[in-house]
């Protein structure tokens, strides 16, 4: 997007929303939001790929709502790219008080543990369960699942990579109800989100100084929620924080006042960044914080911390073949699209053969949904 197109954008968010824009603030935030785009270019053109390894410790306040405990942790190894495909293998461990949980059933859940495996490569999604059961008690269930899209668990696990938490899938986080890239599945960065806004959107941004005379960027998305989201032009405006308001109370007329929370209900930060290529940024420490005021007045309810072990781009080894799950003779796999059960053969030719037949029924009905969105093929 051009300068120009920013300064129509600002324009046009003014007359949507009644706020008058001056020229001289309207070409200010837009110049502000070209360098902030012009760096989140610099790093998506860099890379291709990504291949993360991530350790997230979740807690959440225990029963007394004096300190927090564990309820569990994920360890996961994924490679994706922009686009939306993924591939990844993942450790998952949950259990324990539940502070959120509707009053009368805070119940203490045994914890419980799973290893998959899932991938995606834009047209099959695959997804294997290669052990699960009480912690101290996995079986292997030999079963997996096949659709027209990414398996659901892995598309929501996928953000424990930290990419939820970054310019490489932040809109994931922006908007919890959608569906994600529907219906193509494309996960957005957050340079996609920013050229091609949703509708009703509104974006600004400017720059503020910091500590020790550090200047930060910050962009202030209003749409389903307010994100005040601090940016860091030393590291190509890699995200450093992300505060999140709610509506407390909606306009009560049109182009009326929305009342906003007065606090944040969710906040994260990341802590350092990995450099894995020039100009390419990317997280090593995140910590994301939920708060509930009539819960915990003092402090969140739920943290969880992840930490980015280690991260890798453009990974010559990565071709087709990465993104799509080769199960073990024998599996038992659902299509998710038509109930039907995949006994697999014994050869991956004669699994993709098996799997693509019934995979072809959820294509066309996406290219149906795809054409009521009015997205051009």
């Amino acid at each position: 997007m051009k300068l120009m197109n920013g300064i129509i954008l600002a324009a046009f968010l003014a007359f949507n929303t009644g706020v008058a824009i001056g020229p001289a603030w309207a070409t200010d935030s837009a110049s502000t939001l070209q360098q902030i785009m012009d760096g989140l270019r610099a790093q998506q053109k860099a890379v291709r790929n990504l291949r993360v390894t991530a350790v997230t410790h979740f807690s959440s306040l225990n029963k007394d709502r004096k300190g927090m405990h564990s309820i569990g942790s994920t360890g996961i190894s994924a490679i994706y790219t922009r686009g939306g495909r993924f591939r990844m293998h993942v450790h998952s461990v949950s259990g324990g008080y539940n502070i959120l949980a509707p009053a009368g059933l805070h119940l203490s859940r045994r914890f419980m543990a799973m290893d998959y495996a899932a991938a995606y490569n834009g047209r099959v999604g695959t997804f294997f369960i290669v052990r699960s059961g009480y912690v101290g008690k996995l079986s292997p269930p030999q079963t997996g699942q096949v659709n027209g899209g990414p398996p659901p668990v892995a598309l929501n696990d996928l953000r424990w990579t930290g990419r939820s938490f970054s310019i490489w899938g932040l809109p994931q986080s922006l908007d919890w109800a959608a569906v994600p890239n529907r219906p193509a599945y494309q996960e957005e960065g957050l340079l996609d989100f920013l050229e091609n806004p949703p509708p009703g959107a509104q974006i600004s941004a400017k720059f503020i100084h910091a500590q020790a005379g550090h200047s930060k960027a910050v962009l202030t998305i209003i749409w389903l929620s307010k994100d005040i989201i601090e940016l860091d032009p030393k590291l190509n405006f890699s995200v450093l924080r992300d505060k999140r308001y709610f509506v407390v109370r909606p306009p009560q007329k049109p182009n009326g006042r929305v009342h906003w929370e007065s606090k944040p209900e969710y906040i994260f930060t990341a802590a350092g960044f990995w450099n894995p290529a020039p100009g390419v940024y990317y997280p090593k420490k995140i910590v994301d914080d939920l708060f509930v005021p009539r819960i915990q007045p003092a402090g969140p309810v739920t943290e969880n911390v992840l930490i980015i072990k280690k991260v890798r781009v453009n990974d010559p080894g990565v071709g087709a073949n990465t993104f799509v799950l080769h199960f073990p003779a024998g599996t038992q796999v659902t299509d998710e699209s038509t109930g039907q059960v995949i006994h697999i053969a014994s050869t991956p030719q004669q699994q993709m053969k098996a799997i693509g037949r019934d995979v072809r029924v959820v294509r066309k009905q996406i290219a149906r949904s795809s054409a009521a969105w009015g997205d051009k093929k």
